[in-house]
Parts: C-alpha cells; sequence; structure tokens
C-alpha cells in the first residue's frame, strides 16, 4: 500500500510521520504549484471552490508517482467540504485511476475514526500501536505549531531579514528525519530558543488577526504566503486555526462535551450571528469580534471565493467593523488570485490601519 494525502500547510509532516510509524508506505504529492492547481482546475466543476481543486490536483500528482490509496478526511455538515471525497473518487476514476480511498470522519469522534483508519491501513496493527502512532503525529503537529507561532512573533521585529524563516526552515528539516517522541521534543526545544535568540527591534509592530477558512488560512499556496507578507510590512499575524488546537478541541474536548474556546467565540458572536452555518463561519464572526475587543489593529479574513459559510460571515463584518471601530479586510481567493494584486491590496489595508493606529495614538 502506497498512501497519499493532500497539502495543508505544515500538516503534512505530523500527518507523514504519524502514518509511517503505524506500518504505512507514504507517498508524498509535490508541494501545491501553479501545475496542481492547473490539474485541479482542469478536472473540476468549474463552480466548485479552490481547495477541491488544489486538493484534487494533488491526488494527480500523487497517483502519477505511484501512490495506490488515497487518505483523505470527510464529514457531514453545511460545507461542500463533506462531498469532497465522494466527488473527487468519480472524477479521477473517470480519468482512469486505480485506487483506493480511505475517507475518515472528521466531524464526530475523531480520535476513534483516526485509530480504525491505521488498523485499516496496518491490519496486523493493535490498537496499542495505533494510539502510538496517532500520538507521534500529535506530539509532532504540536511542536510545528508551537514553533510557527513563535515565528509568526518573531518574523517582523528581527532586525536580518529572514533570519527567523531560516531557523524555521532548519528546525522543519530536522523534524523530518526524527523518528520519536523525545526526539521530536528535543528537535522543537532547540528551534524556539534559536528563535527567542534572533536579535529582534523594540519598536511596537502591528497585530492582525488572520480568520476564514481553515484550508486557506494554513495553505500558503493559495494567499502567495501572506504571512510572510505581512510580517515584511512589520506585522505580527495571529491565526486562530492552528491544527494542533482543531485537533486537540475535536479529539478530546468535544468528546467530554465541553466548548471552552468554541463557546467563547460563539458566544462573541451572538449578537451578530447565533447559529453555525458550516464550517468556520460562526468561529470567523465571533473572533473578529474577541480580536476588537483584545485592542487588534485589524483582521483579515480569507476565505475560497463560493464558500457559503464564510460568505454568509462576510456580511455580518461591516456591522461590526461599524459597531467595534476595528478595520477589516476581506480576501476572497480563486484560481485567478494574482500575488501582485494580493500585494498590493495587502499594502494598502497596513497603511491604511497603520495611519489609523498612529492617529489614535495622536501622533
Amino acid at each position: 500500500m502506497k498512501l497519499t494525502f493532500p497539502h495543508l500547510g505544515n500538516v503534512g509532516l505530523p500527518l507523514r510521520m504519524m502514518l509511517e510509524q503505524a506500518g504505512a508506505e507514504v507517498v508524498m504529492p509535490p508541494p501545491n504549484s501553479k501545475r496542481t492547481l492547473s490539474l485541479g482546475t482542469k478536472y473540476a466543476p468549474e463552480s466548485v471552490c479552490l481547495p477541491f481543486k488544489l486538493t484534487l490536483g494533488n491526488f494527480i500528482e500523487a497517483l502519477e508517482q505511484g501512490a495506490d490509496t488515497i487518505f483523505m478526511a470527510n464529514g457531514p455538515g453545511r460545507c461542500r467540504f463533506g462531498f469532497y471525497g465522494e466527488v473527487q473518487q468519480r472524477i479521477l476514476r473517470e480519468l482512469g485511476y486505480q485506487f483506493t480511498m480511505l475517507q475518515v470522519n472528521t466531524s464526530e469522534h475523531v480520535l476513534q475514526n483516526i485509530l480504525r483508519a491505521l488498523r485499516t491501513i496496518s491490519p496486523g496493527l493493535s490498537w496499542l500501536q495505533a494510539g502510538q502512532a496517532f500520538r507521534l503525529g500529535y506530539t509532532a503537529l504540536q511542536a510545528v505549531d508551537m514553533l510557527e507561532k513563535e515565528l509568526h512573533r518573531v518574523r517582523p521585529r528581527e532586525k536580518e531579514k529572514q533570519a527567523a524563516s531560516r531557523i524555521f526552515q532548519s528546525v522543519m528539516d530536522r523534524l523530518q528525519r526524527v523518528k520519536t517522541i523525545p526526539e521530536i521534543r528535543a528537535v522543537r526545544d532547540c528551534g524556539l530558543q534559536q528563535l527567542r535568540r534572533v536579535p529582534v527591534n523594540e519598536t511596537p509592530v502591528l497585530k492582525i488577526g488572520i480568520l476564514g477558512e481553515i484550508y486557506v488560512v494554513l495553505e500558503p499556496f493559495v494567499t502567495a504566503d501572506i504571512e510572510r507578507r505581512l510580517a515584511e510590512m512589520g506585522v505580527e499575524v495571529s491565526k486562530f486555526l492552528y491544527p494542533s488546537d482543531w485537533a486537540s478541541f475535536n479529539f478530546f474536548i468535544k468528546a467530554l462535551k465541553v466548548f471552552p474556546e468554541h463557546g467563547t467565540a460563539a458566544a462573541a458572536a451572538k449578537p451578530y450571528l447565533n447559529y453555525a452555518v458550516g464550517g468556520e463561519g460562526l468561529k470567523t464572526v465571533g473572533q473578529t469580534v474577541l480580536c476588537a475587543q483584545q485592542d487588534y489593529d485589524g483582521v483579515i479574513q480569507l476565505y475560497p471565493f463560493t464558500c457559503m459559510p464564510e460568505i454568509v460571515a462576510r456580511h455580518m463584518l461591516p456591522r461590526i467593523q461599524e459597531d467595534l471601530q476595528i478595520p477589516i479586510l476581506t480576501l476572497g481567493v480563486d484560481e485567478h488570485t494574482g500575488a501582485a494584486g494580493l500585494q498590493t491590496r495587502l499594502e494598502a489595508f497596513v497603511d491604511m490601519v497603520s495611519r489609523r493606529k498612529a492617529a489614535k495614538c495622536g501622533k
């Protein structure tokens, strides 16, 4: 069995480690590229959202490299994501590819579903071994997110440009070669120390929250690496969709039926949206309110063009902007989105936010 899965930011590394620990041979698709998008756009329905097209392109490129099994998340809900696997299967089979698709429900009983999937991949795997493989991947996922959060703090302040990014990439390369939890933690701690030793400027920076649909927020290819671009403009980015936070909520907190973080965002959203609309729509609204309450300088909503949950959320944001006086930029992306146009909009937004903050501070 040669297993593959779609790209999603830095999730690929922990997922590969978990699957290999369970005994699978993993075929990583090439990094997302113009070819990936071109393949997905060519064979996907025209009106479907960008994440569908890119993940379809991932599967085509991985199958070309010899993969014979696709590991794919799914789940019911008010978002088209629940249909990805079934529709993509049909498209790929019509193109003549022979493969097995293993779909994992990520809406309910997520941890149990993942453990069952690992045992399906490796039939001789015990529940204990499946749990050990999961723990390895989960530890790596937490480590990657901790490093990324520190990168976001340091990068807009660094005196030597690209210093933090080089360290982060070096640490990610080292994580590719480790096999055990103690090794993951050692590399993580060393990486955090290196990032914290990067010489930084003490001048204040802007702080902007990035919210929206999870795939677009996490996958840098989609937004031409918006986090790096903002850091180069002197902006500290705060994301509220880190994969390890999602995993902790769905693996553990949700199972215990206590929802502290989600409940807070949902409560904050109530004056503007008081019911779930699918995807991250409700959280986008609620977290925008929380950003305003926590004195963020601005918010950027990222979403794929035609994404219904985020379109609903987008229509609530002007009211929040007016009521709470926080600048908000909404960016819908599709296969036609260009880096130059995105850069122009970001520069204009950051300039406006900077002038607004200076006026507020009386400078």
